[in-house]
């Protein structure tokens, strides 16, 4: 079977298929892109607060579902998926309201299909429920790349650097006492143009939270742009194609519960184990597991 990704990140839209090839290699994945000859993926929708679900969505939100709809139910020359998996970070700013994310995407999934012709709006709405599914990445991807070295390796960084504290990938924190300190004078990119795309992450707010900007210092090169090596189409792919699913997957029970959701879905879906074992419903995360559903479900998963 086909399971089509629609995801907001370059990391993701470089390595997410093939990574999730090794976890399910009887089936194929593919990434669904806003600009495939640029491999420019979809922009995610979850970088600032969102407020309480309502019918004013985010544009890229409505982008998103729109490119959503279209893949499984295109016109008679289409050629859709047997499955389609929405993913995108939850991000520092929404960290806290997991459900909320959830519910603006439905809302805004529920809002769009009743816009339809009556006859393509029943129709949507089946293949929906039975065939799409929303996934969040808690906070974001370079999460999943702190327990396993080779990943950090792979990333460009040196693994015996990293001071990442243990226990929950998907809650990470550091102490590292030169991140924390950093200042605008440690990156002379920064420092000479102030160019706010030159920024580093790592001047940011909640830095001790945000596994990117620490990956990002980890590899930094005061000479380069954001004053880092790291590079998410490159560095980011390259860690994510390579994965070691064990790392993650074999960790103790109730961590990465949101990682744990996708998986289980996508073995639900496809009929078929994961290569790294079964995954236990109850170590799901409820906003999106697929065994925590509402009376009436927009989506195989929510």
């Amino acid at each position: 079977m086909r399971v089509d990704l629609l995801v907001t990140g370059r990391t993701e839209a470089i390595g997410l298929a093939p990574a999730l090839t090794r976890l399910f290699p009887q089936h194929q994945f593919q990434v669904v892109l806003a600009r495939p000859l640029a491999s420019q993926p979809y922009d995610g929708f979850t970088s600032s607060l969102l407020p309480a679900p309502s019918a004013l969505a985010p544009t890229n939100l409505k982008k998103i579902i729109e490119a959503a709809i279209s893949q499984l139910v295109p016109g008679r020359r289409g050629d859709p998926p047997d499955f389609l998996f929405v993913i995108d970070d939850l991000e520092l700013a929404n960290v806290h309201q997991p459900q909320v994310v959830v519910d603006t995407f439905t809302r805004a999934v529920q809002d769009h299909v009743n816009g339809l012709d009556p006859t393509l709006a029943k129709r949507c709405a089946a293949v929906l429920s039975e065939k799409a599914s929303f996934h969040l990445v808690h906070p974001m991807i370079e999460a999943w790349f702190f327990p396993d070295s080779q990943a950090l390796q792979h990333a460009g960084a040196d693994p015996s650097t990293a001071l990442v504290s243990a226990g929950d990938p998907e809650l990470f924190h550091t102490e590292d006492p030169a991140y924390l300190a950093a200042k605008e004078t440690d990156c002379p990119c920064w420092n000479k143009n102030q160019n706010r795309s030159h920024r580093p992450k790592w001047l940011g707010t909640q830095r001790d939270r945000h596994p990117k900007a620490y990956l990002q210092w980890l590899c930094i090169d005061p000479a380069a742009k954001n004053c880092t090596g790291y590079q998410e189409s490159r560095g980011g792919g390259n860690a994510l194609r390579q994965l070691d699913w064990l790392k993650l997957l074999g960790r103790p029970p109730l961590e990465v519960q949101y990682l744990r959701s996708l998986i289980e879905d996508l073995a639900d879906a496809l009929q078929t184990t994961p290569a790294t074992g079964p995954v236990n419903p109850a170590d799901t995360a409820p906003s999106t597991s697929r065994h925590h559903l509402p009376q009436y479900p927009t989506l195989r998963n929510a």
